[in-house]
């Protein structure tokens, strides 16, 4: 009798571990990105941290710009505060997508980019990184000088004591070949057209994603998943995009009027600042402009993580959160972020 008791306990379990998805990336661990231009944590954000054992942090250090004729990489994170003891930083270099022409000389770039990262994190206080991460939105058209890019920055930065090299990878890339990288954080986000003005929402929804997922399982990448936890204003003029908004008051019922559960109007004339427009954009809002608020309901992201994980069941194994701002995070429960993360 207490053998059978024994056998059921094992294969009760083990069909318990059965749930539970070895995760595909190394040191798996609770993650969110860092994508601001200066890097200050206020004590919600240090509290998020602690409270939801976040112990790996993707930092965006720098874009690689074009200047002289030549790429190179630009600083363009100003650290004032620091991270919790024993956060693992990983740091990340963004790419443009028109950075790569057909004559670009990409010789000298891996090693001015690791050359930056050591320097960067050096002088900063940050102990020496095990991984670099590269966000660059690669085609068809680019990937052949994209992927000698990458071989040649796997070398350089090993010079300079990294072990790793990652990559975001977009959903439209699952169907192309993956990239000479270690493993990809696949970008769950910014599905949508936002530039259109009937788009529900650009950046998530669960009918967006299923297209994609017939390339999940068969990807020949190891990977992690990155949800969204933001949300941001389209503003639309005459029915044509103008810019993403941040920072505005659609509450303001001076300022605008809200037609139904994502739509706003403009009553009147302003001029937002430059530190809250995208896409190169003046900033002028004009009466009878229309902003799109777009955000992503904590039902959705667990929708999407279920089915990421019913299509490849290690990808849960870590999730990063796009990105720590409390301004963001708040609209969120603690439970529906500790669901995300507890959830593999």
């Amino acid at each position: 009798m207490m053998n059978k008791t024994i056998l059921i306990y094992i294969l009760l379990c083990a069909l318990s571990a059965c749930h539970i998805a070895q995760p595909e990336v190394p040191e798996a661990a609770n993650a969110i990105y860092y994508w601001r231009s200066e890097l200050t944590l206020n004590e919600e954000e240090q509290a998020f941290l602690k409270g939801h054992d976040i112990t790996k942090v993707y930092l965006h250090l720098f874009d690689v710009v074009r200047k002289y004729g030549h790429l190179q990489p630009q600083t363009t994170l100003v650290v004032t505060d620091t991270f919790p003891q024993g956060t693992d930083i990983i740091p990340i270099g963004f790419m443009p997508p028109d950075v790569f022409k057909d004559t670009t000389d990409v010789s000298q770039l891996p090693h001015l980019i690791a050359q930056r990262v050591r320097q960067m994190m050096e002088q900063n206080g940050m102990k020496s990184p095990k991984e670099l991460q590269i966000d660059f939105d690669w085609t068809k058209r680019n990937a052949k000088i994209y992927f000698q890019f990458l071989e040649r920055l796997r070398t350089a930065i090993q010079q300079e004591g990294m072990q790793r090299l990652s990559a975001t990878i977009r959903l439209h890339q699952l169907s192309m070949i993956a990239p000479p990288v270690d493993y990809g954080a696949l970008m769950v986000y910014n599905v949508g057209n936002l530039q259109d003005p009937d788009e529900e929402c650009s950046i998530l929804t669960t009918e967006a994603v299923r297209p994609y997922l017939k390339h999940l399982a068969d990807y020949p990448l190891p990977l992690c998943a990155a949800l969204p936890a933001y949300s941001w204003n389209i503003l639309f003029h005459d029915h044509q995009f103008r810019c993403i908004l941040r920072g505005i008051e659609l509450s303001d019922t001076t300022s605008f009027i809200q037609l139904d559960g994502s739509h706003y109007q403009a009553l009147r004339y302003q001029i937002i600042p430059p530190n809250a427009v995208t896409n190169y954009s003046d900033g002028r809002v004009y009466p009878s402009d229309i902003v799109r608020h777009e955000f992503v309901p904590a039902e959705t992201l667990q929708e999407v993580h279920t089915l990421l994980h019913k299509h490849r069941p290690g990808i849960t194994g870590q999730t990063i959160l796009y990105h720590l701002d409390n301004n963001q995070l708040k609209a969120y429960r603690y439970e529906n972020i500790q669901k995300l993360y507890s959830d593999r």
